[in-house]
């Protein structure tokens, strides 16, 4: 039981001592891939609401929560596959998932402007599924997060060519 302790301290050490994110460990699949893409661009909507006042309309903050209301069973099913694959992990990573976004916003001058329209998109009449919405800025680099490589279909072996006749 020490020596697994030791194992566990020494691995955790040796993360934190190489800077690599505690997400970067294994490759991600589409499904993870694609909620973690929902919960940034939920994410964004938040940061915008709190951030961007003043430079968009004035109800940013009052139409940020017509969205969760209209998408919240989307938002409920994407946090049940986020808790899926991030278990206990989820919360330390949707705080770093924040503080990235948080930081875009203030050096990002098209960030506000962005958001809103994505925010304007989302509460159209026409949007009935979260997955209308324009994706977020990927911040898979930001967050050391990789899909998983697919491997890409074998080419099925077409018709044998004819023999060539001669005239």
């Amino acid at each position: 039981m020490l020596k697994r302790c030791r194992t566990v301290v020494a691995l955790a050490a040796a993360v934190m001592l190489t800077g690599q994110s505690a997400f970067a460990q294994n490759c991600r699949g589409a499904e993870d891939m694609q909620a973690i893409s929902i919960r940034a661009l939920h994410t964004e909507l938040m940061v915008s609401a709190l951030a961007c006042i003043g430079q968009t309309e004035d109800s940013f903050r009052s139409r940020y929560g017509s969205y969760v209301q209209k998408f919240s069973s989307d938002l409920v099913q994407n946090g049940n596959t986020m808790k899926k694959y991030w278990g206990r992990g989820i919360d330390q990573f949707v705080t770093s998932l924040a503080n990235v976004i948080a930081q875009r916003s203030k050096n990002d001058p098209g960030f506000c402007s962005e958001t809103d329209k994505k925010l304007n998109v989302a509460l159209q009449p026409a949007t009935t599924s979260i997955y209308q919405i324009p994706a977020a800025y990927d911040y898979s680099a930001n967050l050391g997060l990789r899909a998983c490589a697919t491997a890409a279909p074998k080419p099925t072996p077409g018709p044998a060519p004819a023999p060539a006749t001669k005239k």
